[in-house]
């Protein structure tokens, strides 16, 4: 789906629902995001982990 000539507009409305990214550390954020998960990293498939907190 295009919003063709309106995109300017579309595009300013969405601006006000932009997420901003997480806080650094202790108040949540991501603390290593350039490592893999299984390197003790905040990146990569973290479904298990997961999964078992949510239990």
């Amino acid at each position: 789906m295009t919003v063709g000539p309106h995109f300017k507009e579309a595009n300013n409305f969405l601006w006000l629902f932009k997420l901003k990214a997480p806080l650094a550390l202790p108040l949540g954020g991501l603390k290593k995001k350039r490592n893999h998960y299984v390197e003790r990293g905040d990146a990569g498939n973290r479904e298990d982990y997961l999964i078992r907190r949510m239990n």
